[in-house]
Order: structure tokens, then C-alpha cells, then sequence
């Protein structure tokens, strides 16, 4: 079996609770590994399809669907994804772009993976797009900026797949109304609708607020990967290393604004949505 089915960001958007959700329709089996990045990691992909023989195992479904985030952003990705799987469909799941990326980087800052301020970090991948051939140092992908540009990103999920092939969600209407987002989700998909009767809230970002408990988190952590870079201890130290500023969110708001007038050509009312 392989997916016919893919979920492919945006990071930090509710990815995680929608892979649950449509998970409990009798006709779809989301991958038991929620990210594989079969087509992003060269090593994964030299297996062949056959590496999904261990992730579905429902022969009856008329879905078999992942939820790798880097397909959004990764090219490379999306091309073998053409080349090999056809007419699959998309369920795109999008947040407002700039707390999309605030939430990315506290998530990397809580797991003792980003050392630098949210502005610095945001601008690095500004000049240095990822490779996502080479996941960082716990395997995830530092795409805050690359990540929150939908405009470009669907546009180009549009051009290569087709429009009938993309159905776009909101985690604010999957919060609000989850049987109501996932009947749009089944209906897109020609399914028949059910009623959703649990509340489901994955891979939300910890938090740790206090200088103290991020550097015994850390020094823990290093410890245990049998690593302990004094450089990084002071870095994760300093007050700004999680700290986002009113100011921060206003700067990239402004550097957004392009990118959403974009994405409003194929979704007028997608700001109302998140």
C-alpha cells in the first residue's frame, strides 16, 4: 500500500491532531509514524514504496495518508511525490503565518535545538533556505520563514497537483468546530461524514519560562546525547533566546505581507479563517 493521502504542513498548525482526527474514519489509515519524510530523506526514498508496507496495514481503506511536514516546503519532495503516487490528494492545514513561525521556534528553543534570538533566527533562514536532505540535530527542519510563506508554497502545490487536488483548512476551524472542519475534510475527499465525539490536542509546544529550568532542561538533555557544548549553555542563558517581542511580530508581519496578498488570490477570506 502506498499513501494516497497527504497532510504536508503547515508545521505547527495542528498537522499532528488533524493526522488523529481523520485517523478515526473507518476508510482512511494515517501512517502509524505521523512523519516519515519517505520522499524528503535520500535514504528513505532508496527503499522504495515498500517502506509503507510497515506504516498501513487496513487493506479495506480507501486512504492511506501521511503527515510530513517538510512536503510543504520541500521541492524535491513534491516532485518525487508527483512522479511516484498520481492523483493523490492534499489537506493542507494553515495558521496565521507569524504565530505559525513564533510557535516553530519555541518549539525548537523547547527542545535545547535553537540557541538564537527569534529575529536572528528568522533572518538566518531568510539567507539560508533549509536542506532538507540534512535534518538538524534531533531530526526537525528550521523553516520558520520558508514554512510561513502559504502563498508561494500552495501556489506551487496548485500548479504541479491542481486545484481539485488541494483542500485548505484552518487549525482555528479545527479548534472551533472539529466535526465541522472534518466534514469539509471526508467530503473533499468523497467520503461520508462522522461524528467526531473526542477532543484532540497533539504535539502542543512545552514551554519552559524560567532561565534556571531551560539550562538544567538542556544540560540534562546534552548529558543524555552524550554532548555538552559550553558555547550553547551560555547561549540558552540569555534572556532573548525564547523571548518574541510585540516589535518582532510587526517586523515580520511586514516581511509576510506580500506572501499573504498571494495567497488571498486563491483564498479571499483565508485571513478571516485563521
Amino acid at each position: 500500500m502506498k499513501p494516497n493521502l497527504i497532510i504536508p504542513g503547515a508545521a505547527k498548525s495542528g498537522t499532528s491532531s488533524l493526522h488523529e482526527y481523520l485517523n478515526l474514519h473507518p476508510d482512511i489509515e494515517m501512517s502509524r509514524e505521523k512523519e516519515p519524510y519517505y520522499f524528503t530523506l535520500n535514504k528513505r526514498y532508496a527503499e522504495g514504496l515498500t517502506f509503507y508496507d510497515n506504516l498501513f496495514n487496513n487493506k479495506k481503506a480507501r486512504y492511506w495518508g501521511e503527515s510530513s511536514t517538510a512536503y510543504f516546503v520541500d521541492r524535491v519532495a513534491l516532485k518525487r511525490i508527483k512522479k511516484e503516487l498520481g492523483g493523490v490528494k492534499f489537506i493542507v492545514i494553515l495558521r496565521d503565518p507569524v504565530m505559525r513561525a513564533v510557535s516553530h521556534y519555541l518549539w525548537q528553543v523547547s527542545l535545547f535545538e535553537e540557541f538564537r534570538s527569534f529575529r536572528n533566527a528568522v533572518e538566518y533562514n531568510i539567507r539560508t533556505p533549509v536542506d532538507f536532505r540534512k535534518p538538524g540535530w534531533g531530526g526537525h527542519f528550521k523553516s520558520y520563514y520558508e514554512e510561513s510563506l502559504y502563498g508561494e508554497k500552495l501556489q506551487y502545490l496548485i500548479n504541479e497537483f491542481g486545484r481539485k487536488n488541494i483542500y485548505v483548512i484552518t487549525s482555528k476551524e479545527l479548534i472551533n468546530d472539529a466535526n465541522k472542519a472534518l466534514h469539509g475534510c471526508f467530503e473533499y475527499l468523497g467520503l461520508k461524514p462522522i461524528t467526531i465525539t473526542v477532543d484532540i490536542k497533539a504535539n502542543t509546544t512545552s514551554k519552559i519560562d524560567d532561565r534556571k529550568g531551560r539550562l538544567r532542561s538542556f544540560c540534562a538533555k546534552a548529558i543524555r546525547r552524550g554532548v555538552l557544548d559550553f558555547r550553547l549553555l551560555y547561549l540558552a542563558a540569555k534572556n532573548k533566546v525564547g523571548n518574541v517581542s510585540k516589535e518582532d511580530l510587526i517586523w515580520l508581519r511586514d516581511i509576510l505581507e506580500e506572501d499573504i496578498r498571494l495567497l488571498q488570490k486563491y483564498y479571499p477570506d483565508i485571513d478571516k479563517r485563521w
